[in-house]
């Protein structure tokens, strides 16, 4: 993991390329990485005119390319946490929440599931961060 955070790692970034390329298992293994299982679910909440509210949900799912070495409950859960925060800040604005699954455990790996601090009446609040449950 070292390598990786060093920047003379492999190129994980380079998995599935812009156009969603290559992505066997082959093509992840060459980057000393394991295929997990992900989901995102981006709620978007505004209020409109009249007293009403607007609800808009996204789901991403797919397959990720993780560094091999972060299949440890906590490696994945430092990882999944860093994913959640680019995750939203890729999204801009108030009311916005976002929920990341990171699910390894097909490859003997963990799942984490990172819930937004802010999702309104969620149980994503523990200790003022955001909640991580990591599952065998």
């Amino acid at each position: 993991m070292n390598d990786q955070l060093e920047g003379t790692g492999t190129e994980l970034h380079t998995f599935g390329g812009p156009t969603g390329g290559n992505v066997s298992k082959a093509s992840c293994n060459a980057l000393n990485g394991t295929i997990c299982d992900t989901h995102a679910q981006v709620v978007q909440i505004r209020d409109m005119p009249n007293d009403r509210h607007m609800h808009q949900t996204v789901d991403v799912t797919g397959k990720g390319c993780l560094p091999s070495e972060c299949m440890s409950a906590s490696d994945l859960e430092a990882l999944s946490r860093f994913m959640h925060g680019q995750a939203k800040d890729q999204v801009p604005g108030m009311g916005v929440t976002v929920e990341l699954n990171v699910d390894c455990t097909h490859a003997g790996g963990h799942s984490v599931l990172i819930e937004d601090q802010t999702k309104p009446g969620g149980t994503g609040v523990r200790g003022g961060k955001s909640l991580a449950t990591t599952h065998w």
